[in-house]
Formats: structure tokens, C-alpha cells, sequence
């Protein structure tokens, strides 16, 4: 089991998914480890689909565990940083006790890969009001308004070459 971690750890993917066969070719023996392995697959962009399908199954099978629900909604935002269902569990992980700044991380991520718009900079003011004591969240939210403003701004200048018809 060490070698798988610490292949995983080291990058090996494929070498640390034939290491977990190797010790459990009837699969895993647990959940945790079924979530382990499928975070190790899901390093490959080839088994993103089968890694989406095997951890919407876990949580299916066991609904309401913070962890499958936030490593689901990780795998999705790397494909989609706006699908709404990841906002929602982001949202919904960050107010718990036991997840919520590392949720509130992964949130921040996905509000960083899409463009500044009053949605954006309106979450990422959610998240700072979740940990007001927070100096890197605060910081991001502070960015994000700081860029929507520059973004409204800059949308209100005219164009510098609407007549230009050339020399004449």
C-alpha cells in the first residue's frame, strides 16, 4: 500500500494504479480507498470520464460524505470551473467545520478560472464572508473586486478608432 502512495506521490499514475491491482484485484476493500485510487486515475486526462462515472457511483452509494462530494466537484471543475452544481457544493462544503477552507480553496480556484463578472466577484465575496479572519480569501476577494471594477471601467471607454477611415 506505501508504494502506491508513494508512487503517486512521486507522479507514476499508471505504475501506482498497477500497484493497487496488484494488491487488491478483486478491488478496493473499502470506500476511502475506492476515493485514493480513483484521485490516482484521475491524473490521467484519458480516464476522466471513468473517474467522473466512479466517483458520481460513490456518491451515490454512500450520499452526503464531504470528501466524495468534494473530490467529485474537484474532478468537474477541470473541466468546468462554472458548472453550477460545483458552485452549489462548494458553497455548501465551505460552512463545515471539518472541510470548509479547503472547500473554500478549491472554490477559489474554480472562481479563478472564469472570467471577472458580477457573479464571479459576488462568490468570491461569499466565500470572504465565510472567513472574514482569512487573510489569503480576503486577499483573493479583494483582487476580484478589484479586477470586476477595472473590468466595469474599461467597459465604458470608447473605442479610440470607431471613424477611422484611413489616410487621406
Amino acid at each position: 500500500m506505501q508504494q502506491a502512495r508513494l508512487l503517486v506521490r512521486a507522479g507514476r499514475y499508471e505504475q501506482a494504479l498497477k500497484a493497487y491491482d496488484a494488491l487488491f484485484p478483486n478491488g478496493m476493500p473499502s470506500a476511502e480507498l475506492q476515493l485514493e485510487y480513483l484521485q490516482a486515475e484521475s491524473s490521467l486526462s484519458e480516464r476522466w470520464e471513468s473517474v467522473k462515472q466512479g466517483l458520481e457511483q460513490l456518491n451515490a452509494a454512500y450520499p452526503g460524505v464531504p470528501s466524495f462530494q468534494l473530490a467529485l466537484a474537484n474532478h468537474i471543475r477541470r473541466r468546468d470551473a462554472a458548472d453550477p452544481w460545483i458552485l452549489a457544493t462548494y458553497r455548501q462544503l465551505a460552512l463545515r467545520s471539518d472541510i470548509g477552507t479547503v472547500a473554500a480553496n478549491a472554490w477559489l480556484r474554480a472562481l479563478d478560472q472564469q472570467p471577472i463578472s458580477a457573479e464571479v466577484a459576488e462568490q468570491y465575496a461569499i466565500v470572504a464572508s465565510y472567513f472574514p479572519s482569512d487573510t489569503a480569501i480576503n486577499r483573493a476577494n479583494r483582487n476580484a473586486q478589484a479586477r470586476w471594477e477595472l473590468s466595469r471601467r474599461c467597459a465604458k471607454i470608447p473605442p479610440i478608432w470607431p471613424n477611422y477611415r484611413g489616410w487621406r
